[in-house]
């Protein structure tokens, strides 16, 4: 009675949204990380980054490797500003590591070097 009017039972449509939202690289099962859980100096292989919008606007996701674990990590709001779509690009076409030069409380400070 009363439970039908709010479920939707249209489960083929269901599966179908499912599937295209696990398919995108922002809903992969990788492990999130925080800036506070890298090491300051230390080279992370860098597999790419990307733009995303979210619901506080734009932000540039990093997607490298962390003790031999895919992770991915939303990088300052200052990259989302300053990287164009050609700069991704071009950071997606080489192989770069990903260091942490200066944590802060709130600022975090990163490079992006040549492979070594």
């Amino acid at each position: 009675g009363v439970l039908r009017k709010y479920v939707n039972y249209d489960f083929p449509i269901f599966m179908f949204q499912m599937e295209n939202l696990n398919s995108h690289d922002l809903y992969t099962p990788l492990r999130q990380l925080h800036p506070k859980d890298l090491k300051t100096g230390k080279r992370y292989p860098l597999e790419k980054m990307m733009r995303i919008k979210t619901c506080h606007g734009e932000a540039i996701l990093a997607f490298f490797e962390y003790e031999g674990e895919a992770c991915k990590m939303f990088m300052p709001k200052s990259y989302s500003d300053k990287l164009t779509d050609a700069d991704l690009e071009e950071i997606n076409n080489k192989q770069l590591d990903l260091i942490l030069v200066k944590p802060h409380y709130q600022t975090f400070k990163y490079e992006v070097r040549e492979r070594e």
